[in-house]
């Protein structure tokens, strides 16, 4: 039988600044979040600088999320959808399988949100299939 392993959300802009802080607490996984937008970071050096902090330890990255709106693309809105495809193809770096966040939505009726939303979502839950996420 799998154990549940004790973790939180950390910032993964400040992962590596933060990580070294509280591993000590007795945390085992960690979900890293990014809001709006991954800020274009260098995901592949982001990992590995997490992998060499968390070497040797028993401790995994659960997940990685990104929590905007991907659906209007509009404000501060408008890196997350290329940011869930980012984190998509970089899972794998991060020793992960799971993205998650906001779903968003659209400004109107809730049928224009789940139109989008299938459109959005149906091509990100194909890339997530290609890249065994």
């Amino acid at each position: 039988m799998e154990q549940i392993r004790i973790g939180t959300l950390v910032n993964g802009l400040d992962a590596v600044r933060i990580l070294p802080q509280i591993i000590p607490h007795g945390f085992e996984s960690f979900a890293l979040t990014f809001w709006q937008s991954t800020n274009n970071a260098n995901l592949s050096e982001l990992a590995k600088q997490i992998k060499e902090i968390l070497a040797e330890k028993d401790i995994v990255i659960s997940s990685l999320g990104i929590f905007g709106n991907p659906l209007t693309g509009a404000g501060n809105n408008v890196d997350t959808l290329e940011s869930w495809e980012r984190l998509i193809d970089h899972a794998h770096e991060f020793g992960t399988d799971l993205v998650t966040g906001f779903t968003g939505r659209m400004p109107g009726s809730i049928d224009q949100s789940i139109s989008r939303y299938a459109e959005v979502f149906g091509e990100l839950s194909k890339r997530a299939d290609d890249r065994g996420v």
